[in-house]
């Protein structure tokens, strides 16, 4: 039988928010969805999303051992995403057969990555001990953190050097998770091989394949044959990644905005110096066409340039799966770059480029739109492309 009594649900859960100064960072307008008495199954009869995701920090508190020499910020931050894990839960729902299923949770982070955005903005920036590379790092954890198979964890473990912290908070997720709950069909909890760290303790900032911003600048411009891939929501800063990084290093830049304008009859070059209004002119008149093939048959019309930057938002694995998978066919060493600003930045970003009349890309979406695109976001990870770092 879950536990049913919600009081004492919402005392534990502030006890653990008060022992981690978690107080400003919770979002407590979602703790009514969060006490939802539908999440039972087989492997779930805690009763509520909020029950479980209270065991499981529980279990990580024992896991995770002293917290002694991790800097304060890393601490709340790890507490703050192991009870976060699950937030996904309350907006993917569904029945199935009879049944209440929650499909895709995992990769459902935006409400995770605001608060660490905050944390981060509060008491991480100032003195660079927790920024956007360890927003994403946790992010990867929880985008991964339903995985049983093995030597999937492994290599997803292997994939985060030299950032031996967090892939030893992925595995502690891992198991609190599987501990952290009541059930009639218990979960094993892995045992990693000590080799798998070892692995981490010669590593440089360039052994593994994430990378800190820099460093992944340096290492894609040694590639013979590369292809980076933007992740990020519009007004994220994938245009201007492009022009202060990349474009005068070779880089052809592919996008449906560029292909709209080819449409149109503008070659590249005109592309790139485009006005506003031409530019709104034209997306007006060829909107609503799936430029995906038109631009894998673009780069096959140009001999497949050396480097390449695919300017698309690329936010879920299905939509960029077809590009790696064409890319990886012919060679290409596949980088991608995951664009995590906040909601916020995002949007005052999409108003001053619309205030803009030196942007090709004037259009200003709405904040619904862009609150939709970042729920739809989903952080690319090292096991889809060759090596990723973030920007904000």
């Amino acid at each position: 039988m879950g536990v049913v009594n919600k009081a004492e649900t919402i005392r534990r859960l502030e006890d653990i928010l008060h022992e981690y100064d978690l107080m400003l960072y919770y979002p407590h307008n979602l703790i009514d969805k969060m006490l939802d008495p539908e999440h039972m199954s087989d492997y779930h009869m805690e009763g509520t999303v909020l029950e479980h995701s209270i065991l499981v920090a529980e279990e990580f508190k024992k896991i995770n051992g002293s917290r002694v020499e991790k800097p304060m910020v890393i601490q709340k931050a790890e507490m703050l995403t192991v009870l976060l894990h699950d937030i996904g839960k309350i907006y993917m729902k569904q029945t199935n057969k009879g049944r209440v299923v929650y499909y895709g949770h995992e990769r459902r982070t935006d409400v995770l990555r605001e608060k660490l955005h905050q944390l981060a903005t509060a008491e991480g920036s100032a003195n660079n001990t927790f920024g956007v590379i360890d927003i994403m790092l946790l992010t990867m954890a929880v985008q991964n953190h339903m995985e049983r198979d093995i030597n999937i964890i492994e290599k997803n473990i292997i994939s985060m050097r030299p950032f031996l912290e967090y892939a030893q908070f992925y595995v502690n997720l891992i198991n609190a998770d599987a501990k952290g709950r009541i059930t009639q069909k218990p979960i094993s909890i892995y045992q990693p091989p000590q080799d798998i760290f070892d692995m981490f303790l010669n590593s440089g900032w360039d052994t593994g394949k994430i990378y800190h911003p820099e460093i992944f600048l340096k290492h894609i411009l040694q590639q013979d044959r590369v292809a980076i891939i933007p992740v990020g929501i519009s007004g994220s800063g994938k245009d201007r990644y492009y022009s202060q990084n990349l474009q005068d290093k070779g880089f052809r830049l592919y996008s449906n905005d560029f292909n709209r304008c080819k449409k149109a009859g503008l070659s590249y070059e005109e592309f790139l110096d485009i006005s506003k209004e031409r530019f709104d002119q034209i997306h007006d008149t060829f909107t609503g066409i799936d430029y995906g093939n038109i631009l894998m048959k673009d780069i096959t019309m140009d001999q497949y340039p050396p480097r390449i930057y695919l300017g698309n938002m690329h936010l879920t694995s299905k939509l960029r799966k077809r590009f790696i998978h064409f890319l990886k066919d012919h060679s290409y060493k596949i980088g991608a770059i995951n664009f995590l600003p906040t909601l916020e930045q995002a949007i005052h970003r999409n108003y001053i480029r619309h205030q803009s009349n030196s942007s090709r890309d004037g259009r200003m979406l709405s904040k619904e739109i862009l609150e939709r695109m970042n729920a739809d976001l989903v952080v690319v990870t090292a096991k889809e492309v060759d090596f990723v770092t973030v920007s904000s």
